[in-house]
């Protein structure tokens, strides 16, 4: 379950990464300026995303004692 939160936190981040930053300015203007905080926010974006799925996921699941 922490593996595949983590890889749908990365999918997320990089998924938004590439629309917010490349292809949607690309679209509207013709222009890119990528910027290293931007990546960073992405990223971070990302992680908290990865955690929340996992801390849902963890709290969804059945204890059978």
């Amino acid at each position: 379950m922490k593996k595949s939160s983590f890889l749908a936190g990365i999918q997320w981040g990089l998924s938004m990464l590439i629309l917010m930053e490349y292809v949607f300015p690309y679209l509207s203007t013709g222009e890119l300026n990528l910027e290293w905080w931007n990546v960073l926010i992405w990223l971070l974006g990302g992680m908290l995303f990865g955690m929340t799925m996992y801390l849902f996921s963890k709290s969804k699941l059945q204890k059978h004692f």
